[in-house]
């Protein structure tokens, strides 16, 4: 089960990831989109990264 939540926003978009105990990792996804768009981290320290990262990269895919 998970433990606890941590919230994220970056860019006007905002996540939620919970640490998963039995994995020893971060799990999260971009909240408020259409699409479900997953991103993990094994650290707290890393998880804004990742997080900004992901949203980067989609931000990016969705140029018109």
């Amino acid at each position: 089960m998970n433990e606890y939540i941590v919230e994220l926003e970056y860019k006007s978009y905002r996540g939620k990831a919970s640490w998963d105990r039995y994995s020893k990792k971060y799990h999260g996804d971009i909240v408020g989109v259409r699409e479900f768009i997953p991103f993990v981290s094994s650290t707290r320290v890393d998880l804004e990264s990742v997080f900004e990262i992901t949203i980067e990269n989609y931000i990016n895919s969705n140029l018109y």
